[in-house]
């Protein structure tokens, strides 16, 4: 009976089982790679609307907690998420502007953290909040377009270079 099993298992086993668990190890990276991408690309599209939103509370004489308590339990959204781990780090015990100063540095997208960073220095000096916020939503909007322009410029040259190469 021994004979027949081992005729049974190739003497590649070993090796294709361990092709297969490194694929699989490859695609579950791969796939995680590609979620925080279009995590950090959904939270780049929404920093306008954030901005905008947050200088409307200010405006209106919330302070920065405020604002940031009725954006993050209004909304949805990656922006929303984060804000809602600030606050939720920030009644846990610690201040609001490390709470923010925290999640400037994990945030989905670089550009997040600058908007999170603003916060937390207006937190701590009372600075002219709505101004800069508003600033930034500009910023946001002028890389978003500019993102839109490359985009669209990197789409034109895939579908002209083809064309192009058997003309």
């Amino acid at each position: 009976a021994g004979h027949l099993f081992s005729s049974a298992v190739p003497a590649q086993a070993p090796a294709l089982i361990a092709l297969g668990a490194a694929a699989g190890v490859l695609a579950q990276r791969i796939r995680r790679k590609r979620a925080a991408e279009e995590r950090a690309a959904r939270l780049l599209r929404e920093l306008p609307t954030v901005a905008d939103t947050l200088e409307l509370s200010v405006l209106a004489g919330e302070s920065v907690g405020g604002a940031i308590a009725r954006f993050a339990g209004s909304s949805r959204g990656v922006a929303a998420e984060e804000l809602a781990a600030v606050l939720t780090a920030h009644r846990g015990g610690g201040g609001l502007a490390e709470a923010l100063t925290g999640a400037a540095g994990a945030t989905a997208h670089p550009e997040a953290g600058r908007l999170y960073d603003l916060l937390g220095h207006a937190h701590r000096t009372g600075g002219r909040l709505a101004d800069a916020l508003a600033d930034l939503a500009v910023d946001y909007r002028a890389a978003l377009a500019r993102d839109l322009t490359a985009e669209g410029g990197r789409r034109a040259l895939a579908a002209y270079g083809p064309i192009l190469g058997l003309m």
